[in-house]
C-alpha cells in the first residue's frame, strides 16, 4: 500500500490557517528557552484568561473615563466602583493614573511569554485545544479572542458581574457583541472592521462556535446582542472529547481503532480499492473529499468494511443512524451539520447508515434539499465519509466529490468456508464437516461469523457449561438473522420434523428435493458457475396447492426445521392497503429486510396478493395490476426462499406460476393417510382409552390433517373435564363440533356403532 498518509486527517481548515500565537515569532527563541511549555490545554487557557483580565481591566478604565462626571445612579449600575476594582484584580485600588501604562506593559510581557510557551509546547507535541480549534475552522486571532471572551463566564462567575458592570445592565451576564468588540479591539476603526467576524457566513456563526442568545420576541440592536459559546466547543476547549449531546440520539457508536483481529477477514477488493483511492485523494490535497456509498448486504457487513478502512488509517468512526437524524428535533440538515462538525473535533470519519430510508426514491423537493445539504457540508467540512443503505444509489449528487458506489455482495460459499475453517481451527469440539455445514446453512458476512462464534460461547455457558456444540453455533448464527418487519410478519418457530408430515410419496419427494436444492446451492451456483449466468431468479420460489388443513403450513415448518433457517409468516391484513402505493411500500420493506438475512417468507392464502391480473376497466384495476407486477419483480430479485399457498391453483397469476421452481400438491388425505395422521396426532403422554377406534375414525371421518388435529385437541379437553382417558365418546363429540363448524350435515348412520355418543 505504501506509507499511510497523515489523515489527522479528517480535519479541514475551512478558511485561513490560524494566526493566533505564531509558533515561531521573531525573538521568541530566548523566551522559549527560559520558560516551560504548557502542561496541557487548560494551562494555556489560564494564560488566555489572564490576558482577558487585563483587557477587561483596560475596558473598566475606559468605561470610567466615559462615565466621568455622571451620577452613578444614572448609569443604573448595581456594582460599586470599589467592588469592580476588587473583581478585576482581587487587590486594593491602585488608582487609574498608574494603571494605564502598567496594563500595557503587562499585556506585552504576557503575550511574549505566551508566544514562547506555545512555541516550545508545539515542539514538544503538547496538544492545545484552543490552537487546534483555530486550525480546524481557520479562525483569526480576533475570532479566537472573541471565543475566549465568551468562554470566560463559563469558567469564572466573577466575569458575569464584570460584564454586567461594563454593559450598564446587571441582568446581562453574558457579553454582547459590542462588549466583545471593545475588549478585543484597540480603536473604534478596528471595531468597525471586526464586525465582519459576526456575519452569518463568518466562521464563528457559520460553524456554530458561538450563538446569539435570544431574548423574547423583541428586536435587539446588533451591538447589544448577547452571545455565548457553544457547549460542545466549551468541552473541546476543556480537553473533554465527548460527542455533542445534539447527536447522541442519532449516534449508534464511536468505533475507535484497535489492533487487527488475529484472524483477519479474507482480503476483499472493495477494502483494498477504497484505501488506494483515499491515499490518492489525500496526496492530491484537500480539493476532493473521499465519499463512499456502500449498498447491499447486511448492516454489520457495510459497517465492518468502513471500520476496516478506518482501522488502516487509525481513525475513529462515528456511526450515525440516518432515520434518527431525520427524526431529530432540529431536522435532518442541522443534525447532519453537527454530526459532520463532530468529525472535525474528534477527529474521525463518519458513517451514516440506512440513508436510503430517508431519501425517497422519487425526486421530491425534500429529497433534493437533503442531498444538497449533504453534498455542501461534505465538500466544505467533511473528510472521510461513508454513506450506506440497502438499496443502490439512484439520486443525483452535485460535484465536486470523489463519490464512489460500492455494492457489497454476500461472501460466496468458498469464502465462507475459508472463514469458518479459520475461525474454528482452534475449536476442538468441531469436526471437519462443521465449516461446510455452517457455510451452506448461513449466508453471513465475515463480521457476523465472528460475532456468532463469540455468541455461541455465551450460549454454551447459559446452557450449563460444557464444550460448545455445533447446535450452539447454529443457534448463534440464526440470532444474526433478526429482521425488523415492523409488525408486517410474525416468526414461526419450527419444531416439527419429517415424521410429523403425512403426505403421498410424490409430494414428500418434492419437499425433500426442495431441501436438497438449498443444501447443494453452493455447488451449482458457485462451483458449477450458474451464478455467473443468472442475474435474477436465483432464489427458490415454491407454490403449495391444496385444501385447507392438508399440511401446507406444516410442510413449511418442516423445511425450515430441516434447513435450520428462520420462517416468517406474512400478515396479509397488514400488507394490503387501500391507499395507493402503500401495499408496494410494505412489500418493499419486507423483501429488503429478508434479503439481508435470507430467511423463508411464507405467504399463506396468497390469492389476495398473487391473484390473476384483470382487464383494466378503472383506476382500481390499474393499481391492482401494478401491485401484482411489483410482486413479480420482488420475488424474482429475492435470493432467499418464498413459499406461497393457495387452495386453488387457478387463482394464481400465470406469471407467478412460471417463476415457481416447485409446485407441490397437497391432496385430501385418503383413508391410509388419515389413519397415519390419527396415530400420530396424540402425544405419547396423553392417556388413550382402550375403546379409541382409530381404524373406524380414519375410515368414517373424512377430515384433513388440520381438522383431525382440532378434533384431537377438543377431545382431550372434553376427557380432561370428565377426568377420564381419551376415548371414543369425547372424540365423537369433538368430531360433531368440527363438522358443525364446517357447516356439514351430521348423519348418525355414518357413526354406527358409536352414534349414541353424538
Amino acid at each position: 500500500m505504501g506509507r499511510k498518509p497523515e489523515l489527522k486527517g479528517n480535519r479541514v481548515a475551512p478558511g485561513e490557517e490560524a494566526v493566533l500565537d505564531d509558533p515561531s515569532p521573531a525573538g521568541s527563541e530566548g523566551v522559549a528557552e527560559a520558560i516551560h511549555p504548557y502542561a496541557d490545554g487548560m494551562d494555556y487557557l489560564a494564560d488566555r484568561l489572564k490576558r482577558l483580565d487585563l483587557l477587561v481591566h483596560r475596558e473598566v478604565l475606559r468605561f470610567r473615563r466615559r462615565a466621568q462626571g455622571a451620577d452613578p445612579l444614572d448609569r443604573y449600575a448595581a456594582v460599586t466602583e470599589a467592588e469592580a476594582d476588587l473583581l478585576i484584580r482581587n487587590r486594593p485600588d491602585e488608582g487609574d493614573s498608574a494603571e494605564a501604562g502598567a496594563l500595557l506593559n503587562a499585556l506585552i510581557l504576557l503575550e511574549k511569554a505566551m508566544e514562547g510557551r506555545v512555541a516550545i509546547s508545539l515542539r514538544n507535541k503538547i496538544f492545545l485545544p484552543a490552537l487546534e480549534l483555530s486550525r480546524i475552522f481557520g479562525l483569526s486571532r480576533l475570532e479566537n479572542d472573541i471565543l475566549v471572551v465568551c468562554l470566560a463566564s463559563e469558567i469564572d462567575r466573577r466575569h458575569e458581574r464584570l460584564f454586567g458592570y461594563l454593559q450598564d445592565d446587571m441582568t446581562q451576564k453574558r457579553p454582547s457583541i459590542g462588549l466583545a468588540l471593545s475588549l478585543c479591539c484597540d480603536t473604534q476603526n478596528e471595531q468597525i472592521g471586526a464586525r465582519l467576524a459576526f456575519l452569518p457566513t463568518a466562521p464563528l456563526f457559520r460553524y456554530h462556535l458561538i450563538e446569539r442568545v435570544e431574548e423574547g420576541s423583541t428586536v435587539t440592536p446588533f451591538l447589544s446582542t448577547p452571545i455565548k459559546i457553544d457547549d460542545r466547543i466549551t468541552l473541546f476547549l476543556f480537553g473533554k472529547n465527548i460527542p455533542d449531546p445534539r447527536i447522541q440520539r442519532m449516534l449508534r457508536s464511536v468505533v475507535f481503532p484497535v489492533a487487527q483481529d488475529p484472524l483477519p477477514p479474507v482480503p476483499q477488493d472493495p477494502e483494498k480499492g477504497m484505501i488506494l483511492l483515499i491515499e490518492e485523494s489525500f496526496r492530491r490535497g484537500q480539493g476532493k473529499k473521499p465519499v463512499f456509498y456502500l449498498h447491499g448486504q447486511s448492516r454489520p457487513h457495510r459497517e465492518g468494511l468502513a471500520q476496516a478502512v478506518c482501522r488502516y488509517f487509525h481513525l475513529p468512526l462515528l456511526v450515525i443512524d440516518a432515520e434518527e437524524m431525520a427524526a431529530s428535533k432540529n431536522g435532518f440538515e442541522e443534525g447532519f451539520f453537527f454530526a459532520i462538525r463532530e468529525t472535525l473535533l474528534q477527529p474521525a470519519a463518519i458513517y451514516i447508515d440506512d440513508l436510503d430510508r430517508v431519501l425517497e426514491s422519487n425526486a421530491t423537493a425534500q429529497t433534493s434539499l437533503r442531498i444538497k445539504a449533504l453534498a455542501k457540508l461534505i465538500h466544505e467540512m467533511g473528510g472521510l465519509t461513508f454513506l450506506a443503505g440497502a438499496q443502490p444509489w439512484v439520486w443525483d449528487l452535485p460535484q465536486p466529490h470523489l463519490f464512489s458506489l460500492i455494492e457489497l455482495r454476500p461472501p460466496g460459499y468458498a469464502d465462507r468456508m475459508k472463514r469458518w475453517t479459520a475461525l474454528l481451527a482452534d475449536e476442538k469440539a468441531f469436526d471437519d464437516t462443521a465449516p461446510s455445514t455452517l457455510a451452506t446453512k448461513h449466508r453471513l458476512s465475515f463480521e457476523e461469523m465472528a460475532d456468532a462464534l463469540g455468541r455461541s460461547k455465551s450460549i454454551a455457558t447459559l446452557r450449563g457449561g460444557g464444550p460448545m456444540t455445533l447446535a450452539d453455533l447454529d443457534a448463534a448464527c440464526r440470532e444474526q438473522h433478526r429482521p425488523n418487519f415492523g409488525g408486517l410478519a410474525s416468526r414461526i418457530e419450527p419444531k416439527q420434523g419429517w415424521d410429523a408430515l403425512v403426505l403421498p410419496p410424490d409430494p414428500m419427494k418434492q419437499l425433500r428435493e426442495i431441501c436438497s436444492y438449498v443444501k447443494y446451492r453452493h455447488r451449482v451456483y458457485d462451483e458449477w458457475g450458474f451464478d455467473r449466468r443468472l442475474s435474477l431468479g436465483k432464489g427458490l420460489n415454491i407454490l403449495f396447492v391444496g385444501p385447507s388443513g392438508t399440511g401446507k403450513t406444516l410442510a413449511a415448518e418442516v423445511i425450515a426445521h430441516e434447513l435450520g433457517v428462520a420462517l416468517y409468516r406474512i400478515d396479509l391484513s397488514m400488507i394490503v392497503s387501500k391507499y395507493i402505493g402503500e401495499t408496494e411500500k410494505n412489500l418493499s420493506h419486507i423483501f429488503r429486510e429478508a434479503q439481508q438475512t435470507q430467511l423463508i417468507l411464507f405467504f399463506d392464502e396468497a390469492d389476495a396478493l398473487f391473484g390473476k391480473r384483470s382487464e383494466v376497466k378503472d383506476a382500481h384495476d390499474r393499481y391492482a395490476n401494478i401491485e401484482v407486477a411489483y410482486l413479480l419483480q420482488k420475488i424474482e430479485e429475492y435470493e432467499g426462499m418464498t413459499i406461497l399457498t393457495t387452495n386453488l391453483r387457478n387463482n394464481i397469476d400465470d406469471a407467478f406460476s412460471r417463476r415457481m421452481h416447485f409446485a407441490v400438491d397437497f391432496p385430501f388425505p385418503e383413508e391410509a393417510d388419515r389413519r397415519r395422521i390419527w396415530e400420530g396426532v396424540f402425544p405419547k403422554e396423553a392417556p388413550l382409552a382402550a375403546d379409541l377406534d382409530i381404524p373406524f375414525l380414519a375410515r368414517q371421518c373424512k377430515l384433513t390433517g388440520g381438522h383431525i388435529k382440532n378434533v384431537a385437541l377438543h377431545a382431550a379437553f372434553l376427557a380432561a373435564a370428565e377426568g377420564k382417558a381419551i376415548g371414543m365418546a369425547p372424540t365423537i363429540q369433538a368430531i360433531k363440533r368440527e363438522l358443525q363448524k364446517m357447516g356439514k350435515p351430521i348423519n348418525k348412520a355414518d357413526f354406527d356403532p358409536y352414534h349414541d355418543f353424538i
